[in-house]
């Protein structure tokens, strides 16, 4: 005797010599087995799986951005320093202090002092020929010097006035062309990039990473 086994919400045998319409035997052998109402629901709370997903992008997002910092920091000083230069090359580095986008004479005189001492500085230090250092002269009361891309160096007036002696103004250029040296800026910018591009995944804007990160 020919006989299938089907599940149903228990186990039927179905016998194909009955003497049943066809139609009969089909509804019988494709009858949907019945399930549990809680087949499908998850025994953990929907907020644990929520808080386990948040972790876990936040985690993935924060992994992401140590890799891309780290990878920066260690690119950089392989970058040639023409790059550096060609980045920067558009930027107008004059800090117009005088209604006629002049300099003082005064303050021309105080530059030209500064860059003769940067030059001799840098010299000092045994930069690679490639880099050359330019000095900045800003008309403004913050005591401040920084380091930017392509190496410029900014001393501002204020940082001027607080100088004692040329030994510690010395000190301050030295400090700074280092950082030129060390690649510093770039890394900086390497850094900026990187929180602009998470930034811009996360919260859809990158504005936070984007400024320029002086020294």
């Amino acid at each position: 005797m020919a006989q299938r086994w089907c599940q149903s919400h228990h186990y039927q045998k179905v016998d194909f010599q009955d003497n049943k319409p066809a139609f009969e035997l089909g509804l019988q052998l494709n009858q949907n087995p019945i399930f549990d109402d809680n087949v499908n629901v998850s025994k953990t709370h929907p907020l644990a799986d929520l808080l386990w997903l948040a972790g876990g992008a936040v985690l993935i997002i924060v992994s992401l951005t140590i890799l891309l910092y780290v990878s920066m920091q260690w690119v950089a000083p392989y970058i040639p320093f023409s790059y550096e230069e060609k980045l920067v090359s558009k930027v107008n580095f004059s800090l117009p202090t005088e209604p006629d986008n002049e300099l003082s004479k005064g303050d021309k005189q105080r530059l030209v002092y500064i860059q003769g001492l940067t030059d001799k500085l840098a010299k000092a230090q045994g930069l690679d020929k490639d880099i050359t250092i330019t000095a900045h002269w800003m008309d403004d009361d913050m005591v401040n010097a920084f380091a930017t891309l392509g190496g410029h160096i900014f001393i501002t007036k204020g940082l001027w006035g607080a100088m004692p002696n040329e030994n510690a103004l010395a000190m301050v250029i030295g400090h700074e062309i280092a950082h030129v040296n060390h690649r510093d800026p770039l890394k900086n910018l390497g850094a900026g990039v990187t929180l602009s591009l998470i930034s811009s995944l996360v919260f859809g804007s990158g504005d936070a990473g984007m400024s320029l990160i002086n020294n």
